[in-house]
């Protein structure tokens, strides 16, 4: 499985949370990529920026470095799927990550339940709590 990391996992598993149990990280480790996108760094940089978050965008870029959680950039296909995206979640970073895992053929693992309404497919979006 190639899975694309919600901000809220990144977070969780930078900060040791609880959430990210045995499950998580087996998923993790079993996966055959991982990857991070440049739309959670914005979230992180906007959210630190307004004081919603306590950690800052360079601080996460340099703790994932040399691990083997890798970035994704946002590029120009990945922004076109979300015109015409049913509105269920207003989320523009949520609703980023879902195009992106769609173009690029990954699944999404996320804590947002929300989000699963997007997965009409049952392949894009996988919850941890389903794990």
């Amino acid at each position: 499985m190639r899975l694309l990391l919600d901000t809220n996992i990144i977070i969780w598993l930078l900060a040791g949370d609880e959430r990210i149990n045995s499950k998580v990280s087996m998923t993790l480790d079993d996966a055959e990529e991982v990857r991070y996108s440049a739309v959670s760094l914005w979230e992180i940089a906007i959210k630190s920026g307004n004081g919603k978050l306590r950690i800052n965008a360079s601080g996460v870029m340099k703790n994932l470095e040399g691990t083997f959680i890798k970035t994704m950039p946002i590029l120009p296909q990945h922004t076109l799927p979300v015109q015409n995206m049913p509105k269920h979640h207003a989320d523009p970073f949520d609703r980023l990550l879902i195009a992106q895992a769609t173009v690029e053929g990954m699944t999404l693992l996320t804590g947002d339940r929300a989000l699963k309404r997007y997965d009409s497919t049952g392949r894009v979006v996988r919850l941890i709590s389903d794990l």
